[in-house]
């Protein structure tokens, strides 16, 4: 380790600033040279504690003390984590010591005897002392002043320590015993805190040791004990939470850790050792390299004092003279002083390039990226380019040894902005100083920043190295990260002097080029291009892998999610001769016919780090049948070779995920049948990807690639091209043309101008404006089409819907305990039946009898063995019909039925057994094999062929015998073998669907088309229109014309067709809630009258008759809606609503013991702060009642759905907020389906619709949702509620029950910390009789008074003190400091109670932050930042950082800036010791009248069994332990 020496020459200390340049993060670059100089003279601190005095010419060294393991021990040895006491001083930062961890340190249960017994279990049982952990040393002789260095440990586990108990002893028997035991037998030297000591943050301290202060002891010790008591993890994270510190010990984990202690010398031999260490220290700490630009050396002045260096250390080896010594000491100094000082280029005054140090650019993409103004005037990064006047940069020092940094381009400055992620501003003028900090561990790096933020300046969109382009942002670093960059100088006048001049016109140019990438676009968007690939047997290759899920027909599927992958094999990166192996990779395609040209495209795979994208492609052609069938490697020599395309000349795309290459147009010298893509480089063959080194010999291995699309085009357009066919479009095209010639011969006469730029620009967006979105277009018309048919079938009776009720439906195969199938009619693709999966039907040794042991034990809707069916009971015996199904709608597991065999019957009782034994006794119609889809259908379904059935049948069975999963055809690796089937006759084989209907034709006289005259011509228009654009494709449209007309012939059938269903849905789901149980009564969910259910339900009747089942009129259907809505209004005016603002539980309805999760379980709050989800299950009966976090109220909120003009809205047609009495905050937005998009708390009310469900329940949806069954649902998986359209069980049925009469008009926060300090936000009113005191003993509530600070005396730094006053009462959302102080419960806490607030609109608020001079209150959360603010943490309080802190809803923080002397008394303090933007944590001092004891703080009894607010009458200034608590007296 290197010596310190201080020179006392000069009659003065000198004080080193090392450590404060180690900790400090920003220094200008002159004063990092001139603190270089200090870290020379001194390496470690010598600037705090008492100095000893010492003789004329005598020097201080710093003598590290621990060279052998032997000389350190601890109470705590984690050797399973590697842990050596040898790794301490083994200059190593990868190996560590660790003390003991495990995780009963987190639990409040651990006890001294069960600690012990699992230290016994620990690390070879070799610990068995409880209490905090420490290390041991030994000095080499007693010492009575000393400093201390660590490293911590290189991982995010590092545990550094910052807290830490000093102890010291002569006695070696105590050395010897490293326990807690007898650590009362120690005397105590210093406790370092982080209120005294600048310890590190939870940051990695590798790099540069963290120092300590000078230690100074009252007598000379050999023994030494660091006891550590806290650290940077400790209980910040999930894995160092300690319950019980005092028990368990906290964990820490160092790489080194060294003690120094001072020794006089006025020896020269002596005090040159010591300097020539130091230097040595110098050339460890600096990573110095030769160069002009700034950060790096002078090669003279290294060499000269380098050489001197090594002249000094061979000096010592010599017998000289002192004389002799003392020459080398002062030439050395003298030398090194001058080399720190001027040796180091700074930034002058000049001209620069800013490249970014980030090595990954250039691993990734061979190139590295500087800084430049873009097109936009905006701070950005690009490739770099010396030559680019965008990427010149005038810096300019000034007078305050900052910068302003100005583009030569742009003729802009940098700016500033303030936080972290920021995208960095340019300014017309210089307005914000520019700093540059050398990075002296990274050669030429430096951090960019300025005055005003001092986060550096990053590339954003680096993508780790892949990234192209992007904005500069504000983003820390440590050193070659995307935060530093290299200053290369520009030294060149005549380039400087032609960049200047051609700057402005450079940046037009850049302008002008980008209008014409733009212009481009739009142009090529005019022409449309044959694909000559259309079919996966025209594409074959020498090395298609047998896994990795690739298959030919994924290159031309429009699925980026599918892959196209050549073979990989780990040999490859062996020698291999040619012959041995695959040779070089292709894919060849046969072509239909012969042609000269082409143009491709490809798109890479969807996945960054393994997208082994070709950015090497030689291209083949031959018309050679024979060697056109053969794909081998050796081939290649036969054909043709058209083109090599390599990265550099054609710009292949970088290693990104699914990065896209479209080619130019390549000639091909003559007409060819066959193509061969030969691939010989990748994105991950270059250094840094993830194949470099991986193929020894490429031309004999190949190299790997794949792609998730391919296509070849003819680069001819085609006459359907937009150029050809859409009015306006060809002059738009000739008009834009004609701008970009003009705009070519702008920019290469270096004369583009502004109005240039904008003729440019108003042409192609003439173009733009043009263009017809067909492919929009056509998705439109294809519905319109499927739909215009639809309705056009059901008004000539061509389609009718034959299964209108679950009741027809049956099967011998149902994956849940509850029926699935009315999910096949209830119109929702996103609901679904799927019949049973099991791990067992991949099992070829499974057999009929533990098949159907299994159905009986999971799936008690199912029976039997054999294939899996589906069975339907019609209405009436058809001869003939249709089916149609949709898939499931998840792009991976849509079990689509692929082979189907249909039976038929008119036995009822073949078709109430279900059971697949049975189908040989049907009657077999037909197998479907083919036209099945094989990937999702969710929007147009598979429609069957029209079944003739050979006789009029009743019953219909659909037996599956195949899908388009089973046994993964397509060796699909998401697939893999979950959808293998060893013996579908025993188990069947899975398959599911979301939607299943048949349908057939009406009888003549029910056909509205035969009886309704507007029918009959609307129907004749949309069939002229049907048949007009049913061979349309995407390149036939011109126009919106065919969506226009066809959109407006379904709109004019739609009004013609009588149709029933909204009536039938309506009078369906109005039977369902008469049908359940409906109670007479005065709660929520029940009615007044039970009459009002039977005259509802007889009105449903009435209006169903009303409706000619074979000739329905529209008078007949308005007159029977009109009356179902009346009758509803009547009923639901008898049902007893929710009332707005009463207290409510609101509890699951749920009664099915298969949810028995949700039995009687209410909705609660596992969080406070606004983000959180709703929860549900799990919840202890009983405490609902009181739990504020359980307690809702519904508040009316405005709608914003249109209401009819003259009409008021019904009570239960009001929307409401739902808000929480614990936080006042509110449920949130819909968020979509499922458990991940589940509604959180909100700051901001939701509407919410409440529907009447029945059996005493309602259902809560949010307004505006499209879908109505989409409702709130509880859910089981995760115990929270969600939107989803499923209600197995009633999951969306929810109680309101009122709280004041069920509860006793008390309500609580429950979870709230015994003998803790925290700031607490409430929503609800605390005065008068609800005041808090009035309603809870042991506790003590305050208000911020004052915050005073106090000059030192000697000269020191500040203190600062807090003030509190008492106070009782506080308003809604007013925060206040509570203080609990009885004893814990079981749980730790001391609940809080509360009278439950009026059932009144004002009775609670819902502000997110309220100010109370100085605290503030937040019920919704809130992130602070800034050392001016302070916040509880486990009673302390601590100042937050620029890292930010997370406060909770129902907290709040102190902002000392906002705190004014507000007088009066004061009842508590806060004291903090030094400058409050440096403080860490402080004691709160308690001025109660209890009886405590007074200490000096070394410990010293000064007064005993004292009223604490006399304790310190009479005391001198200075700080004293009062009780257990230090308290400073001023």
């Amino acid at each position: 380790m290197a010596l310190c020496i201080h020179s006392l020459t000069d009659n003065k200390t000198i004080k080193t600033h090392l450590k404060k340049y180690f900790m400090k993060k920003r220094k200008l670059m002159m004063l990092l040279c001139l603190m270089a100089i200090g870290a020379w003279l001194c390496p470690l601190h010598a600037d705090t504690g008492p100095q000893k005095k010492l003789t004329r010419d005598a020097y201080v060294i710093w003598e590290p003390q621990l060279g052998d393991a032997s000389q350190i021990i601890s109470n705590s040895n984690a050797t399973a984590d590697g842990s050596d006491y040898a790794n301490l001083i083994d200059n190593d930062v990868s190996t560590i010591f660790h003390s003991i961890w495990d995780t009963d340190m987190a639990l409040t249960t651990t006890t001294v005897d069960s600690w012990v017994a699992k230290l016994a279990t620990l690390s070879g049982g070799i610990n068995s002392d409880p209490g905090y952990h420490f290390l041991q040393v030994q000095l080499s002789e007693p010492a009575s002043s000393f400093r201390f260095e660590y490293k911590g440990r290189n991982s995010d586990w590092h545990d550094n320590p910052n807290h830490i108990e000093i102890f010291a002893t002569n006695d070696p028997g105590l050395w010897a015993s490293p326990t807690n035991s007898n650590q009362d037998q120690w005397d105590k030297i210093t406790e370092l805190t982080p209120e005294n000591t600048d310890f590190p943050e939870d940051v990695l301290v590798i790099d540069e040791a963290w120092q300590s202060p000078l230690i100074t002891m009252p007598e000379a010790y050999q023994y030494i004990r660091f006891v550590v008591k806290g650290t940077t993890h400790q209980n910040k994270v999930d894995t160092r939470m300690f319950a019980v510190p005092d028990i368990t010990g906290v964990s820490f984990n160092l790489s080194e850790f060294q003690i120094y202690v001072p020794r006089e010398s006025t020896d020269p031999g002596d005090i040159l050792q010591s300097l020539v260490d130091s230097v040595q220290n110098v050339w460890t700490n600096y990573q110095f390299k030769i160069g002009t630009d700034p950060g790096y050396v002078d090669s003279t002045k290294y060499a000269s004092t380098y050489r001197l260096y090594e002249e000094a250390l061979d000096a010592l080896f010599l017998s000289l003279t002192d004389e002799e010594y003392t020459d080398y000491i002062n030439r050395l100094r003298a030398a090194v002083t001058d080399f720190m000082t001027t040796g180091i280029n700074q930034v002058e005054t000049g001209y620069y390039n800013f490249v970014n140090a980030y090595p990954e650019y250039m691993n990734r993409q061979n190139t590295t990226m500087s800084m430049y103004v873009n097109p936009q005037k905006e701070l950005a990064w690009t490739k770099s380019d010396s030559l680019s006047a965008m990427q010149l940069w005038y810096v300019e020092k000034l007078d305050s040894g900052r910068y302003s940094i100005k583009n030569v381009a742009s003729g802009e400055y940098i700016g500033t902005i303030a936080g972290t992620s920021q995208r960095v501003p340019m300014t017309a003028t210089h307005q914000t100083d520019q700093c540059f900090e050398w990075l002296h561990m990274f050669p030429g790096q430096f951090h960019i920043y300025n005055v005003k933020n001092d986060v550096p300046y990053h590339t954003e969109d680096h993508n780790s190295g892949a990234g192209t382009a992007g904005r500069i942002v504000t983003y820390d670093g440590t050193g070659n990260s995307c935060s530093e960059w290299y200053m290369r100088r520009v030294t060149d006048q005549e380039l400087i002097d032609k960049l200047v001049a051609e700057g402005p016109q450079t940046l037009l140019a850049s302008v002008m080029n980008l209008a014409l990438d733009s212009a481009n676009m739009s142009r090529n968007k005019a022409n449309e291009y044959t694909k000559l690939i259309t079919s996966a047997d025209q594409i074959s290759s020498n090395a298609q892998s047998a896994g990795d899920g690739s298959a030919y027909a994924n290159l031309i599927d429009n699925n980026t999610g599918t892959i196209f992958h050549s073979v990989w094999d780990a040999a490859f990166a062996s020698p291999t001769l040619p012959g041995d192996s695959y040779g070089w990779h292709n894919l060849q395609f046969t072509l239909n016919e012969p042609i000269s040209q082409i143009r491709f495209e490809f798109t890479g795979r969807n996945d960054a780090s393994w997208c082994d994208t070709p950015n090497h492609i030689t291209i083949y052609a031959t018309n050679d049948d024979a060697l056109g069938a053969s794909t081998a490697a050796a081939d290649s020599a036969s054909w043709t070779q058209i083109l090599d395309m390599t990265d550099d000349e054609y710009n292949f795309p970088a290693r990104v995920a699914l990065g896209y290459y479209s080619s130019p147009i390549i000639d091909l010298g003559g007409e060819y049948k066959y193509l061969r893509f030969v691939v010989k480089s990748t994105v991950n063959t270059v250094e840094g990807g993830g194949r470099y080194g991986a193929f020894t010999s490429p031309s004999a291995t190949g190299v790997t690639f794949n792609l998730s699309e391919f296509q070849i085009y003819d680069p001819v357009p085609t006459e359907k091209s937009q150029y050809y066919t859409v009015p306006g479009m060809k002059e738009a095209c000739d008009a834009l043309e004609e701008a970009m010639t003009a705009a070519q011969e702008k920019l290469a006469a270096g004369t583009v101008t502004e109005a240039d730029i904008a003729a440019l620009q108003v042409a192609y967006r003439l173009v733009d404006s043009t263009y017809v979105d067909r492919n929009g277009l056509f998705s439109q018309l294809t519905s319109l089409l499927e739909s215009g048919e639809n309705l056009y079938n059901n008004a000539t009776g061509a389609r009718v819907p034959l299964v209108n009720d679950v009741s027809q439906l049956s099967t011998n195969s149902d994956d849940k305990a509850t029926s699935q199938l009315p999910n096949l009619i209830d119109g929702n693709t996103s609901s679904v039946f799927h019949s049973i999966w099991n791990t067992a039907m991949a099992n070829p040794e499974t057999t009929s009898q533990a098949w159907l042991d299994t159905i009986y034990n999971s799936y008690p809707m199912s029976t039997g063995t054999g294939y899996h069916n589906l069975n339907v009971s019609l209405v009436e015996p058809v001869s003939e019909f249709f089916f149609e199904f949709y898939s499931r709608p998840d792009a991976n597991w849509h079990d689509n039925p692929s082979d189907i065999i249909v039976y038929a019957t008119n036995d009822p009782e073949l078709f109430a057994d279900v059971r697949d034994s049975n189908t040989p006794q049907w009657t077999q119609i037909t197998e479907l094999t083919e036209g099945f889809p094989t990937g999702m259908t969710t929007e147009i379904p598979y429609t069957s062929p029209m079944i003739e059935l050979g006789g009029e049948y009743k019953y219909i069975r659909f037996v599956i015998k195949n899908t388009c999963l089973a046994n993964n055809p397509e060796d699909d690796p998401t697939i893999a073998d979950t959808r293998d089937f060893a013996v579908p006759d025993i188990t069947g084989i899975t398959w599911n669907c979301s939607e299943f209907q048949l349908y057939n034709g009406l009888d003549p006289e029910s056909i509205q088309y035969n009886y309704i005259e507007e029918v009959r011509v609307a129907a004749d228009e949309m069939k002229e229109l049907l048949d007009k654009y049913a061979e349309y494709t995407a390149s036939d449209i011109n126009s919106e014309e065919p969506v226009d007309e066809l959109t407006a012939a379904v709109e004019k059938l739609r009004e013609a067709y009588v149709d029933t269903n909204e009536v039938c849905d309506l009078y369906d789901d109005y039977k369902e809630i008469l049908g359940l149980e409906i109670y007479d009564g005065d709660l929520p969910g029940d009615v007044d009258d039970y009459s009002a259910v039977e005259t509802f339900d007889a009105t449903l009747d009435e209006a169903r008759a009303l409706i000619d089942p074979k000739r329905p009129t529209h008078e007949q259907v308005n007159t029977a809606m009109d009356m179902i809505t009346s009758g509803y209004d009547e009923f639901m005016s008898h049902v007893i609503l929710p009332q707005p603002y009463v207290w409510y539980v609101i509890r699951s309805g749920v009664k099915s013991e298969s949810y028995q999760y949700a039995i009687n379980q209410p909705i609660f709050l596992s969080s406070t702060s606004t983000g959180s989800k709703l929860s549900i299950g799990g919840y202890p009966e009983g405490g609902e009642w009181s739990d504020v976090y359980a307690i809702w109220r519904l508040v009316p909120v405005e709608s914003n759905e249109p209401v009819a003009e003259g009409e008021e809205i019904k009570p239960w047609e009001q929307t409401f907020a739902i808000q929480s009495l614990g936080t006042g905050q509110y449920w949130g937005k819909y968020n979509g389906r499922g458990t991940a998009n589940s509604p959180v708390m909100e700051s901001e009310p939701t509407p919410y619709h409440i529907y009447f469900y029945g059996n005493g329940c309602f259902a809560m949806q949010q307004e505006g949702v499209e879908d109505p069954f989409d409702r709130i649902k509880a859910d089981g998986t995760d115990k929270v509620i969600c939107n989803f359209p499923a209600n197995g069980g009633d999951q969306q049925s929810w109680k309101f029950e009122s709280v004041a009469e069920n509860g006793d008009g008390m309500v609580n926060i429950n979870w709230f910390s015994a003998n803790t300090t925290r700031i607490i936000t409430l929503p609800f009113d605390l005065t008068g009789d609800n005041a808090l005191k009035n309603l809870n003993d042991n506790i003590a509530t305050y208000a911020v008074n004052s915050v005073t600070m106090d000059e030192s005396a000697e000269g020191g730094e500040p203190s600062y003190t807090l003030t509190l006053t008492a106070k009782e009462e506080f308003e809604a959302g007013e925060p206040f400091i509570i203080e609990t102080l009885a004893e814990p419960d079981a749980n730790g806490n001391q609940p809080l109670w509360f009278n439950l607030p009026p059932a009144e609109a004002n009775a609670i608020v819902d502000t997110s932050a309220v100010d109370y001079n100085g605290l503030v209150g937040t019920l919704q959360g809130m992130t602070i930042k800034g050392q001016a603010s302070l916040y509880f943490e486990n009673s302390m309080l601590n100042v937050a950082t620029d890292a930010g802190y997370t406060i909770p809803g129902r907290s709040g923080y102190i902002d000392v800036t906002k705190v004014e002397d507000l007088g009066g008394p004061i009842d508590k303090s806060i004291t903090i010791n030094g400058i409050i933007n440096d403080i860490k944590n402080v004691e709160i001092v308690e001025t109660e009248n209890e009886i405590v004891d007074v200490y000096t703080i070394d410990g010293v009894l000064i007064k005993r069994n004292i009223k604490a607010a006399e304790a310190t009458r009479n005391l001198t200034k200075g700080i004293y332990i009062v009780g257990k608590k230090k308290v400073l007296v001023k």
